[in-house]
């Protein structure tokens, strides 16, 4: 049985390329686009929460894989211009 690591220790916080396959995490902190289409708000704390929860999640890896956290799009932002940063 491989090692046992805490996935959120696992996360590079810059990109890198690697020969391996990769996975990047970026949080976009909006409700606004909900809130115009009639929705349910609350997605603008969904990246914090899953962040913390990464702290919680044992990993056993069976192969390698790169993962990185980009951080959060800038929260201040205008929705359409914080669209523009995500892509």
């Amino acid at each position: 049985m491989p090692e046992e690591r805490i996935f959120a220790k696992t996360i590079h916080q810059h990109y890198q390329p690697h020969q391996v396959p990769s996975v990047i995490f970026s949080g976009f902190p909006y409700d606004e686009g909900t809130r115009r289409n009639g929705g349910r708000i609350g997605g603008s704390i969904a990246s914090t929460i899953f962040r913390k929860t990464l702290n919680n999640i044992e990993l056993y890896p069976t192969q390698k894989v790169a993962v990185y956290d980009s951080g959060d799009i800038e929260a201040e932002l205008e929705l359409e211009k914080a669209h523009i940063l995500l892509e």
